[in-house]
């Protein structure tokens, strides 16, 4: 389980995506190596549909008073319109239809910010 985790873990990275707090992604992913594939769909996806004015950053959300935490895949981009959502669930519907039974948790989401 190890090398598949580290092996998407590099892919993310050499693909430009950014990796906030890779230890707390890396043991979630232990905890729940379903959402390997899923995150990785998601990161294709994500990169087929929006372009190469994009950055991605895959970060642990976590909410300390609900006790709740999920793996998110930021999309961000130098502009945004009305299609952004649009597209984000579009390819949230895909990946629900795709891993309809992963257990932990998965969101591809933007915070709206710009690279940087």
């Amino acid at each position: 389980m190890s090398a598949k985790i580290e092996t998407i873990l590099g892919h993310f990275c050499a693909l430009g995506a950014r990796i906030e707090s890779p230890s707390k992604v890396r043991d979630y992913l232990y905890r729940y190596p379903e959402l390997i594939d899923l995150a990785q769909y998601s990161l294709d996806s994500a990169l087929q549909h929006f372009g190469p004015d994009l950055e991605l950053s895959l970060d642990m959300y976590q909410d300390p008073e609900a006790h709740f935490e999920r793996l998110t895949l930021y999309v961000r981009q130098s502009s945004y319109d009305k299609n952004t959502m649009k597209i984000i669930k579009r390819i949230r519907k895909d990946y629900h239809q795709l891993f309809p039974c992963v257990r932990g948790r998965f969101l591809l989401t933007t915070d709206f910010r710009f690279p940087g």
